[in-house]
């Protein structure tokens, strides 16, 4: 059976040395004047109050550590990294992150953690160049045709609406049923039982009802029909 395990993008930031590496469980957010829109800053800086007005989920490090994981279960399966960069992010940082996307980053992340291993290195895939998540479920779907089973990792917060958006683009187009009922998504936290404790609090803190709120305006924008897109600004 041919199998591939793909990331479903998170977020990524860049260092104070100025090199990039996948989000922490959270990231900072400003908020756009006038609309009051909230936009990530993409910036390492330490959260060291999840309730604070600043705070966003991330869990784009969670993910990947996850998706090694899963991996490291039978070490037979391909493995995909998906994700590009929002728009807001080439405004910010402008031609300096011209050869950045979130799969480059995530995907080198987890070759750090595959040189702990002894195990022959698997089937990687980068798949940038998308800005938003409709895109990177498309590509996801798009990779899933050559496989018999696919297992999309991302964070819970992130599988409400990725599925939606699945559904969806299937519907628009057929020629993706039969890749659609090979791919099943499966939650990041669940491979990370040592970080127990921080998902509780990540679950209980505002920065996860502020990232839901978010979630949830994704998620009602396609039940009714409006768009895709989170009210954040990109």
């Amino acid at each position: 059976m041919k199998k591939i395990i793909l990331a479903f993008g998170h977020s990524i930031i860049r260092t104070s040395r100025g090199t990039w590496m996948p989000s922490g469980i959270y990231q900072t957010i400003e908020y756009h004047k006038p609309s009051g829109k909230i936009r990530r800053t993409f910036l390492d800086q330490v959260i060291s109050d999840p309730n604070s007005q600043n705070a966003y989920l991330g869990g784009g490090q969670a993910v990947v550590r996850a998706l090694f994981t899963l991996w490291g279960s039978s070490r037979s399966s391909d493995v995909a990294f998906v994700g590009g960069r929002p728009y807001h992010m080439d405004k910010i940082f402008e031609n300096a992150v011209s050869n950045i996307s979130e799969a480059t980053v995530q995907a080198k992340y987890f070759k750090t953690l595959f040189e702990s291993t002894h195990s022959p290195q698997p089937e990687i895939f980068v798949k940038e160049g998308t800005r938003n998540t409709e895109d990177d479920m498309r590509e996801i779907l798009k990779l899933t045709k050559g496989y018999d089973q696919a297992t999309v990792v991302a964070m819970s917060f992130r599988i409400f609406r990725a599925k939606l958006l699945m559904e969806e683009f299937v519907k628009n187009n057929q020629q993706f049923v039969d890749a659609a009922s090979r791919l099943t998504f499966c939650s990041a936290e669940q491979f990370l039982p040592e970080l127990f404790d921080e998902f509780v609090t990540m679950n209980q803190s505002a920065a996860y009802t502020r990232t839901m709120e978010q979630e949830r305006s994704g998620v009602l924008a396609m039940l009714n029909g409006s768009g895709h897109d989170y009210l954040r600004t990109e």
